[in-house]
């Protein structure tokens, strides 16, 4: 089994190898980048193309080598278990005691499965590491079909780079616009939690799409987009003051720490050179039609990004909209307070929810002695009572408090309850353990 191993990991490390050898090129490239006498020399001088395109190496830079890092880990911690599991795998007893794969259908492990560090999944829009990779069109009509996509974006990649010349390119762009981005942002302008305090300005917009007034559209969307996104940071901490002063790229490296979006790089780079050149009156280089257009295609991402789940006001708007006991344990460290005026009207839903007899007694049931003797319930239903008022009216308040003070005088009970069960869980797996040795 040992020679076996050696074996794998010899042919993992000529893998890894390849990969190491692609980043230090990529590392050496961008570096030499930088590192050329810049034209001006001045940095508030260059254009803000020149500028956007040294962030863009400078983070790319800093990917490049945290994936290196990442690979040395690897190479540390996980390339000998990873060779051992894979030899075993790849080996004819080891496919008859694991060989639900043959039996099932399902293609044998391959070196790809063992490699499991970023770099070995890169691609243009998720696991993008060169700087030179992010074009527009990796992330535009991302919410076509997985198939419809692929059999497709060639053609339209074909179509883009003749806009110029044909309207191929805006016909796709604006079916797509109509058929896939209209209906979900009038949907989000009523309903999205971001984007919902903007419910005129959204069908505004759509209006101005169907009437293709492209010089509207230029210089309205730029302006909801980037206050769309100081919106979600404001959710996130960002103080309203910290988020009027910050560039847009600021704006998105923030959201970017909690979420890690489809075509993040993409807003952080390229998009801001658009909206730009729009804010200060500069020569757009393109058709108001063009730039349009583009901005819509923006609102497919930002859509995307505003329903994230992992931003936590959408977690904590998706307890308060579907509860269960157990999500709703953890509502207080989900920042309720924080986040109450946004959700006030699901905050007195759930209230009202609280307020009966079976939100109590589903909450005994879910009772473990784990729970009971770490006090995580206890500890809840305090919180529940000091923040009764963010749940309702000053009678919806009391109500909780005064259940809630009920429920902690049933705990000793309940702890009682629990250990009894565990006693006597325990002396029937005894008597059972002991019918068995007399079976033996």
């Amino acid at each position: 089994m040992h020679e076996e191993a050696a074996e794998v990991k010899a042919k993992l490390l000529v893998e890894i190898e390849k990969d190491r050898s692609s980043i230090n090129e990529q590392i050496g490239r961008i570096k030499a980048e930088l590192d050329a006498p810049a034209v001006p020399e001045d940095d508030d001088s260059r254009t803000q193309e020149q500028r956007y395109r040294k962030r863009a190496l400078e983070y790319f830079l800093q990917k490049n080598e945290a994936a290196a890092a990442e690979i040395d880990e690897y190479i540390k911690v996980q390339l000998e278990n990873a060779s051992l599991s894979l030899a075993i795998q790849w080996r004819p007893e080891g496919e008859k005691m694991f060989g639900l794969g043959s039996l099932m259908g399902l293609r044998p492990p391959s070196l790809d499965d063992a490699l499991t560090y970023s770099y070995r999944f890169r691609n243009r829009k998720t696991r993008n590491f060169d700087p030179d990779l992010l074009e527009e069109m990796d992330f535009r009509f991302l919410s076509l079909p997985v198939p419809t996509y692929y059999e497709n974006i060639d053609q339209i990649r074909a179509y883009y780079k003749d806009r110029e010349v044909s309207d191929d390119y805006y016909q796709v762009a604006d079916w797509y616009i109509e058929d896939s981005i209209i209906p979900r942002f009038l949907e989000a302008g009523r309903n999205d939690i971001h984007v919902a305090g903007k419910g005129d300005l959204v069908e505004h917009i759509v209006e101005r799409f169907k009437e293709r007034d492209y010089i509207s559209l230029s210089f309205i969307l730029p302006p909801f987009i980037e206050g769309t996104i100081h919106g979600i940071c404001q959710t996130l901490g960002l103080k309203e003051s910290m988020s009027e002063r910050a560039a847009l790229n600021q704006l998105l490296k923030t959201i970017q720490k909690h979420t890690d979006l489809i075509g993040m790089e993409y807003l952080l780079f390229i998009m801001p050179i658009r909206r730009n050149r729009i804010a200060h009156g500069r020569d757009l280089y393109a058709s108001y039609r063009e730039v349009a257009v583009s901005f819509m295609l923006d609102l497919d991402l930002l859509l995307v990004l505003a329903k994230r789940s992992d931003l936590p006001l959408n977690g904590l708007l998706d307890v308060l909209r579907q509860p269960t006991i157990k999500k709703v344990k953890k509502i207080f460290t989900m920042g309720i307070e924080q986040h109450h005026a946004r959700l006030e009207s699901e905050c007195r839903a759930l209230g009202q929810w609280i307020n009966t007899d079976e939100f109590w007694s589903q909450l005994d049931k879910q009772l473990t002695q784990t729970d009971v003797e770490s006090k995580e319930t206890h500890r809840f239903v305090s919180k529940l009572e000091y923040h009764s008022v963010l749940f309702g009216d000053d009678d919806v308040a009391s109500q909780i408090k005064a259940r809630g003070k009920e429920f902690l005088r049933t705990l000793p009970a309940a702890r009682q309850r629990l250990l009894e069960d565990s006693e006597k869980r325990a002396r029937m797996l005894e008597s059972l353990k002991a019918r068995l040795d007399r079976h033996d």
